[in-house]
C-alpha cells in the first residue's frame, strides 16, 4: 500500500467515525477509534496537529467513561509521543489530589512517574557539548544493554555467553560510575580549598 492509499484509507476511517458520532455522540468506542486513527495519521504524516485531535477524542471518551484505564493508557502513550509526559503527570497528580481514592488515576500516576524517571531528558539544543553523546550512551544505554544481555543469557541456556557479556557490560558501567564519583569528589575537594 503506497502513501496515497494509506492516507485515503485513514481519511475514510476518520469520516466513518465522525458519522458514527453524529448518529450517537455517546459512542465511546467510536471516540477511541477516532482518536487512534488521528494518532495514526499524525504518525504517518509527521503532523502534530493530528495528535491534538487524537487527544481531544480521548478526552471526550474519558469524560463519558472516566474509570476506563484503556483510554487513560492511550492518553499516556500519546503524551510520550508528544514529549509531554511530565506535563500530563502534573495534571494526573492534581486529579489524584482531588480524588485520592480513584484507582484509575492512581495507576496512571504510577505509570507516568515510571516513564518520567526512565526517560532521557529532552534535547535543549541541536548542538551538543563535547562528550554529551557518550554520556547518554554510558548513562542510559549501557546499563540497560548489560541487564538485557544478562537476563537473556541466564534465562536461555544456549545464550550463556551473552549472559557473561551482560555481566561484563554491567561491571564496566559500575567502574565508570565509580570513576565519575571519584572525579566529582576530587573536583569538589579542589573547589573547597
Amino acid at each position: 500500500m503506497n502513501n496515497d492509499e494509506k492516507s485515503n484509507n485513514i481519511n475514510h476511517e476518520i469520516s466513518k467515525y465522525h458519522k458514527a458520532l453524529q448518529i450517537d455522540p455517546d459512542n465511546i468506542e467510536a471516540l477511541i477509534k477516532l482518536g487512534q486513527t488521528y494518532e495514526t495519521k499524525g504518525d504517518t504524516e509527521k503532523e502534530p496537529s493530528f495528535y491534538v485531535l487524537a487527544q481531544e477524542s480521548y478526552e471526550k471518551a474519558i469524560a463519558k467513561k472516566p474509570s476506563d484505564f484503556k483510554i487513560h493508557n492511550l492518553i499516556i502513550t500519546l503524551s510520550v509521543k508528544q514529549g509531554r509526559s511530565n506535563e500530563l503527570l502534573k495534571q494526573y497528580e492534581k486529579k489524584l489530589h482531588e480524588n485520592p481514592n480513584d484507582q484509575t488515576i492512581a495507576k496512571s500516576v504510577k505509570i507516568l512517574t515510571a516513564i518520567s524517571l526512565a526517560s532521557i531528558p529532552p534535547r535543549t539544543s541541536y548542538i551538543k557539548p563535547k562528550g554529551e553523546y557518550s554520556k547518554i550512551v554510558l548513562d542510559y544505554i549501557l546499563p540497560y544493554a548489560g541487564i538485557g544481555c544478562a537476563v537473556l543469557g541466564f534465562t536461555v541456556p544456549a545464550l550463556r555467553a551473552v549472559g557473561m557479556l551482560g555481566i561484563f557490560i554491567l561491571a564496566l558501567y559500575i567502574m565508570y560510575k565509580l570513576l565519575f564519583i571519584l572525579k566529582s569528589a576530587k573536583n569538589k575537594y579542589k573547589r573547597g580549598n
